[in-house]
């Protein structure tokens, strides 16, 4: 299984389409330091000021546009894999169905703390140049924090992506399923949080990252991180039950 989730990863970076994904928001996250640093008085400056600049980076990626090129990924290698008949090889070479599926998992895990990882520590060292290391250190004890939490989310995210691409034929349909829930969610998140917080695991990706400068609550925590592991073991047996099923 390493060597199949080796070649999984080499074939990302081949495809370019992940160091395009870091470009983009290496770009978004110096233009907005620099902004930052010409206007320190603005309010979202002030809302991201010290540490806090590595909690903003993170939203960035935590939405709706993170999720989406994560579910781009899973798709790429399982949806598309199947199109082109590439998918059960590694079961021909002597992998079972279960390593297969945890390698796709791997893969996406790999990739997605990868990034945020990287643009982390870009964001540490923009703020850190503009502003001094010591501003940035302020603070920086709760954006970590911040971040381990919205990472439990989005790996939760992870494994429902692969999900997904087990259950739907080809790229086109899984994207459009995939845009279709995280609209949704976006929409009842603004308009039904309450509501939402007390079943929806991707409400967290929001709620974990303080999106839209969202304060967590009390039972934030607790109820957010318990929503999060039951989802990912459901979804977990859910894709092991339907792998096992699936015909080569």
């Amino acid at each position: 299984m390493t060597r199949l989730l080796q070649f999984q990863l080499a074939k990302a970076f081949r495809q370019k389409a992940f160091f395009l994904y870091l470009l983009a928001y290496t770009i978004i996250i110096l233009s907005e330091g620099l902004a930052f640093k010409q206007n320190p008085q603005n309010d979202f400056a002030q809302a991201y000021a010290g540490g806090k600049f590595l909690i903003y980076t993170l939203q960035l990626q935590s939405a709706l546009i993170g999720p989406l090129f994560f579910l781009l990924l899973a798709a790429f290698a399982i949806n598309l894999e199947r199109t082109t008949g590439t998918f059960h090889l590694p079961l021909i070479n002597g992998l079972s169905k279960k390593q297969l599926l945890h390698s796709k998992f791997l893969y996406l895990i790999i990739l997605m703390i990868s990034s945020i990882s990287f643009l982390t520590l870009f964001a540490f060292l923009v703020s850190g140049l503009l502003n001094g290391f010591g501003f940035v250190f302020n603070g920086l004890t709760q954006s970590l924090f911040t971040i381990f939490l919205t990472l439990i989310s989005l790996l939760t995210t992870c494994i429902g992506a692969v999900l997904l691409c087990l259950y739907t034929k080809n790229v086109a349909i899984t994207m459009s399923i995939g845009l279709l829930i995280l609209l949704v969610d976006n929409l009842l998140n603004q308009f039904m949080a309450g509501f939402v917080s007390n079943f929806s695991f991707l409400f967290y990706n929001y709620a974990f990252s303080l999106y839209n400068g969202r304060q967590l609550l009390a039972r934030d925590i607790p109820l957010g991180l318990g929503l999060s592991i039951f989802y990912a073991s459901l979804f977990y047996y859910l894709a092991m039950r339907k792998i096992k099923k699936m015909e080569f």
